[in-house]
């Protein structure tokens, strides 16, 4: 009985009291359940995909020693955009693009047959893209060496699609290869 009059004592006295204390008992709850039904799950969540960043990272960017810190991966990686940028010509150069081609076929020991092209334009990135078709023919290991030269040009060349024909004469040792191949130029 004591503790109901000493309540009773407390609320007569000074009501805020006792009222504040239920608030922030309630609150308290409302906090508790907040933050174990709502905040808990969401912090797992994000740690489970920071987790999963850091591993990402860890793979690209290596690992011991051999690890950049992230300003100088990210000044390196923006070195390798404007490296990237500079080596496309403006579209002025296409001639120098088919004499170039026709070069290294000369190299190879080979010819080109007539050049096809296709422009097509990408205007949200600012480039013009030149699709390149053509046909080539001659021993097999010039034609292995003109693909080679291609791969190891200066100018950003991406061999699209080639087709190996053999050539319809028993007596030639050959092949005839379609190549089709397209590039880049800054408008």
């Amino acid at each position: 009985m004591q503790i109901k009059a000493w309540c009773k004592k407390i609320w007569e006295t000074n009501r805020f009291l006792p009222l504040l204390t239920m608030v922030l008992a309630v609150l308290t709850l409302v906090l508790f359940l907040c933050v174990n039904w709502w905040l808990k799950p969401r912090a797992a969540e994000l740690q489970s995909q920071l987790a999963g960043r850091q591993q990402l990272f860890n793979r690209l960017a290596g690992s011991g020693e051999s690890r950049l810190p992230v300003g100088e991966l990210v000044k390196r990686g923006r070195a390798d955009i404007k490296l990237f940028w500079d080596k496309i010509p403006v579209r002025r150069d296409f001639p120098t693009l088919v004499s170039e081609v026709s070069s290294l076929a000369t190299m190879a020991g080979l010819t080109v047959d007539r050049i096809q092209y296709s422009p097509e334009d990408m205007p949200e990135k600012k480039l013009l893209r030149y699709g390149l078709n053509f046909t080539v023919g001659g021993e097999y290991p010039k034609v292995k060496k003109f693909i080679y030269l291609i791969e190891q040009s200066e100018r950003i060349l991406t061999l699209d699609e080639i087709s190996f024909l053999g050539r319809g004469d028993a007596q030639e040792s050959g092949v005839q290869m379609n190549i089709r191949l397209s590039t880049l130029f800054k408008k």
